[in-house]
């Protein structure tokens, strides 16, 4: 505190007033007025009142409220707002200069800001009439009108109704502003402070505090602006034969100064064409005020008739403006690209307030957009020449914009995707400036003098200059970034939308842009900036992570070129490598999640060389099918199980047939059966014959028992010793044993049954085989 006294002890001072700002600095990053004892701060408020309590002193006094403002205490601040506002207020109404009045806008601004949390001194203000402060902000002058009109849209934000009975005086100042002097495109000026001041103006009949009351009067105010813009361009286009009419009303209600002054009667036509294109620019920027305030929370209006003022003035194609001769539309066809500009930043904002609505309107935003990026290229221009890159600029930026908003659910143009290349791919890296001659001693020539003089006479060779223009080299890498940027985002939303030929035709033309400016000694100069190399790895990157199930990316090669762009010197282009890279190396490492489930499948997969993830990869996405496929596929399979069984079963008929024929030949030969399986007991060990001949005696048992209960069975006829040796199993199975099915053979019309011993002797067989067996 000791330091900063010192410091304001000296506010006479000029050096003073110079170094305002990092002295306010200074106070903010070490926080002086809040961490010091509460009668240190009491003294330096008192202190400030008096500065402020004089009018001499005044300006002293604000300074050092601006810088105690932002940190001063809840209680400091309820306490003595209501004073201070009074005395900013005196600063704005009184002749101080601009400086003073500019610091006394900004400390205002900061107390309006903290109203909702002080609601003791929110009651005051509340309270207070609006009438001398809002016309004097309203009428600010061009020094200090920029602070003017924030701290009159914050004051309407906090007291609309004190503001409404000054509606009338606030509108015709505010819409004064239409007829300021245009500054470059994009730049935040005066003109988009008041197009916010105007979305703030209170109506009468906004429903009280229903939010459909007011989007509804906002709807209605928003259409004055478009009767206006619409009712400008019929003055231009007067004579132009456009390709589609809107049919917007061109009436309004609005006061508005006529382009030509009253008892004025120009004689130049150009003086009235360019207040009317002055007049729409400032419009346009009114409307997009309108639709992206913060304190409109919604505005009812029909997205048409929002698009009909854009569509009508981006369909104004210039080539076809230059076919007309006369002296107005030649000039209207030299301003069109600004316009075309403006008109584009209006469209970005109108997109992303309307949101997925613009899926009705894609084909004709697409098209209109295509057709202004046509315009730019000229026919046979220089090799540097920056004609329409400001358009493209702007224009790739909207494109950007669309397709993000649309999820990319629409296809880009194959003609589009062919202008963006153009001007991704870096140009030639040798720059001629002047054409080749010779220099030095070479460029002189002697000739022998026409008088009757003796001696020689030297010229110099004139030096003929270059018609190709500088190169500016900023514009062209501004041009390759935001062409990078609307790649990037075509594979981000529109990879499922994009044809795989131009899914390959950006892969391929992207990473051999990187490759020829990866880890090379001279860089080419369209990607000389950091930023541009940084945009080129980013959407490298995004090549990987967003891949498309029929051109599946290569991840080697991706990962090879990260690498690489991690050494580069920029530290941006180093840090937009590492990041690339562990989305890459993820994606490499879980090659399993979703984005990748059909990439993985395909043949020129070459990340992992595992069969059993292939496999695994294969049954997941076997079981994701649909149900009418399913269903197909079990049909087919129906289909093929059944022909198989019926071979098979025919098969076993056959097979079944000779069996039973063995059968009863056996049942009719029993001493040939007998035979045979003597021959089989000799082949098989005499230490398993004791536990076999055990089993079978208990089988063989049971078999009598339930034989003597049978009716019409054929008579044994071996006796108890054959019966066990007829049951002693063998370790080979006959044909039937061996056959898959268990069906009952078919028989024919002379053949009967067989139910005797030796098909219970051979399932006895069957059971009393060993586990291998």
């Amino acid at each position: 505190m000791e330091v900063y006294e010192n410091i304001i002890s000296r506010l006479h001072q000029r050096y003073f007033s110079n170094n305002s700002h990092i002295i306010t600095e200074a106070l903010q990053n070490t926080g002086l007025f809040q961490s010091e004892a509460r009668h240190l701060l009491e003294s330096h408020v008192k202190h400030i009142n008096i500065l402020l309590s004089h009018k001499k002193t005044g300006e002293d006094g604000i300074k050092l409220l601006l810088a105690l403002v932002p940190q001063c205490p809840l209680v400091v601040l309820t306490k003595q707002g209501e004073r201070w506002l009074r005395f900013c207020a005196q600063v704005i109404n009184s002749g101080y200069c601009a400086r003073a009045k500019i610091d006394a806008c900004q400390s205002m601004i900061i107390i309006l800001k903290g109203l909702p949390n002080l609601p003791e001194l929110q009651r005051t203000v509340l309270s207070k009439p609006a009438a001398p402060l809002v016309t004097d902000l309203a009428a600010a002058d061009s020094l200090w009108n920029c602070a003017a009109l924030e701290c009159l849209y914050e004051y309407l934000k906090v007291s609309p109704g004190q503001c409404l009975p000054h509606k009338t005086v606030l509108e015709e100042h505010i819409l004064g502003y239409l007829d300021n002097p245009l500054t470059r495109v994009g730049q935040s000026d005066a003109v988009s402070r008041a197009g916010k001041v105007f979305a703030a103006l209170p109506l009468p009949g906004m429903g009280g505090s229903g939010a459909q009351g007011r989007a509804e009067a906002r709807g209605r105010q928003l259409t004055q602006l478009l009767a206006v813009a619409h009712s400008l361009m019929d003055y231009l286009f007067d004579g132009i034969v456009e390709r589609e009419s809107y049919r917007h009303t061109r009436e309004y209600t609005i006061h508005l100064a006529p382009l030509e002054s009253l008892g004025e009667i120009s004689t130049d036509p150009l003086q009235t064409r360019l207040a009317a294109v002055t007049r729409l620019v400032n419009s346009l920027k009114f409307i997009a005020e309108m639709i992206t305030a913060d304190v409109n929370e919604s505005v009812t209006i029909a997205p048409h008739d929002l698009l009909g003022v854009i569509f009508r003035l981006l369909q104004a194609d210039i080539r076809t403006l230059s076919k007309y001769l006369s002296q107005e539309h030649k000039m209207l066809t030299f301003l069109m690209p600004s316009l075309h500009q403006h008109c584009l930043l209006l469209l970005r904002d109108v997109l992303l307030s309307i949101g997925e609505s613009v899926d009705m309107y894609f084909g004709v935003i697409a098209n209109l957009l295509l057709s202004t990026i046509k315009t730019t290229t000229i026919d046979n221009q220089p090799e540097w020449c920056t004609s329409g890159q400001q358009t493209r600029i702007i224009a790739y930026s909207v494109m950007s914009t669309v397709v993000e908003v649309s999820c990319g659910r629409h296809q880009p143009n194959p003609y589009l995707v062919t202008l963006i290349l153009d001007d991704v791919i870096p140009k030639a890296q040798r720059v001629t400036l002047q054409n080749k001659q010779t220099k030095g001693l070479a460029s002189l020539s002697l000739s022998k003098k026409k008088s009757k003089k003796k001696g020689y006479s030297v010229t110099v060779a004139d030096c003929g200059s270059n018609t190709n223009p500088l190169p500016y080299l900023e514009c062209f890498s501004r041009v390759a970034r935001v062409a990078l940027s609307l790649i990037e985002a075509l594979f981000t939303y529109a990879t499922h939308s994009m044809t795989q030929k131009i899914q390959q035709l950006l892969q391929t033309s992207v990473m051999s842009v990187a490759a020829a400016v990866t880890g090379v000694t001279t860089i080419p100069i369209t990607y000389k900036d950091g930023k541009t190399r940084a945009q080129l790895y980013k959407t490298l990157g995004s090549i990987a992570t967003h891949p498309h199930p029929g051109c599946p990316p290569s991840y080697t090669m991706i990962v090879h070129l990260l690498q690489k762009g991690h050494q580069d010197s920029d530290t941006l282009v180093a840090s937009t490598c590492q990041a690339a890279l562990g989305s890459v190396s993820f994606i490499m490492a879980n090659p399993k999640i979703c984005s990748l489930m059909h990439t993985m499948k395909g043949p020129s997969h070459h990340n992992t060389g595992e069969e059993d993830e292939e496999e695994n990869l294969i049954q997941e996405d076997e079981n994701i099918i649909s149900p009418e496929e399913k269903k197909g596929k079990d049909r087919v399979s129906e289909d093929q199980t059944e022909e198989e069984e019926d071979k098979v079963e025919e098969e076993i008929e056959d097979i079944d047939k000779d069996d039973m024929v063995e059968e009863e030949d056996a049942a009719e030969n029993g001493e040939e059966i007998e035979k045979i399986l003597e021959e089989e007991k000799e082949d098989t060990d005499k230490e398993d014959m004791v536990e076999e001949t055990e089993a079978a005696e208990d089988m063989v048992d049971e078999q009598v028992a339930l034989e003597k209960d049978m009716a019409g069975s054929i008579n044994k006829t071996h006796d108890g010793d054959e019966g066990s040796q007829d049951s002693a199993p063998t370790d080979e199975r006959t044909i039937a044993q061996h056959l898959p099915s268990r069906k009952k053979p078919k028989l024919s019309h002379n053949e009967e049954p067989v139910i005797g011993p030796t098909l219970d002797e051979m399932l006895a067989d069957f059971v009393d085989c060993g586990p291998d067996d």
